[in-house]
């Protein structure tokens, strides 16, 4: 399939459903917002703040993409579901980026290890070990791109399977992409435009509400997540198409054996 053709399935699906899903959007942001407000408000140490963060909005972030994969399902999704969802699916919630992070932690030490180097080298004068150094920042930068990318489906599968593990969605994310994930990265950049004008629209209103910071603030989140509601139901399109050709390529598999 291509490209347009995702966008196309994502527009469809989302006719008659813009209302309720703009609505779940709103009250996620404004949720959102409101949760890190006070936590700022109230926690002054930033790793207090940051650990608190994560422990709440992190079950959030999940339930909304729940929200999202139930709406595209045509299930009945109630407006704060994204928090039912999220609190319900508490520990795959938390385990998933922790098993990311433990995955990634040795290329992200190399990524900024030798980017440090190269900077040191640079300052000294010794412009091959920079280069050297350079060359694998961007190796192992590019590691991490398309490993994070591989784990991309994870939230759906759990949204679809709630009897799966963490990593029984992991795995299965991988088997998935396999294969597809330059697929997925040329429908990332076809977004290019909305990204710019999401980033155009966030800076118009808070120039003009710049008296106003917390209104402003609320603003842009909630217009960050209505754009965004397009590319997740196009994800969404990409992952369902995904997983009929992986259950297409297993069903081969199984009649060839």
């Amino acid at each position: 399939m291509s490209v347009s053709t995702y966008k196309q399935e994502a527009k469809s699906n989302l006719a008659g459903k813009w209302g309720k899903a703009i609505l779940i959007s709103v009250v996620y942001a404004i949720t959102n917002f409101f949760i890190e407000f006070l936590l700022e408000l109230i926690f002054k140490k930033p790793l207090l703040f940051s650990i608190l963060n994560f422990l709440i909005t992190t079950p959030l972030s999940l339930g909304y993409i729940f929200s999202c994969v139930k709406i595209y399902n045509n299930e009945d999704v109630s407006i704060f579901g994204f928090i039912t969802y999220g609190f319900q699916n508490l520990i795959n919630s938390f385990l998933v980026p922790i098993m990311l992070f433990l995955k990634l932690i040795l290329p992200v030490i190399i990524l900024f290890v030798s980017l440090g180097m190269g900077i040191y080298f640079q300052f000294s004068f010794n412009k091959g070990l920079s280069i050297i150094c350079l060359v694998i920042s961007i190796g192992a930068g590019i590691y991490v791109f398309f490993k994070c990318l591989t784990y991309t489906f994870t939230y759906f599968i759990l949204a679809e399977n709630p009897d799966y593990t963490a990593l029984q969605a992991m795995d299965m994310s991988e088997a998935q992409m396999n294969g597809r994930k330059g697929e997925y990265v040329f429908l990332l950049l076809s977004f290019i435009g909305w990204i710019i004008l999401i980033y155009f629209v966030g800076i118009l209103l808070a120039f003009i509400l710049k008296s106003l910071a917390i209104i402003s603030s609320i603003l842009i989140m909630i217009v960050i997540y209505i754009f965004s509601l397009y590319i997740q139901f196009t994800t969404i399109a990409f992952y369902k198409n995904s997983n009929e050709v992986n259950n297409n390529f297993e069903s081969a598999k199984l009649k060839r054996e």
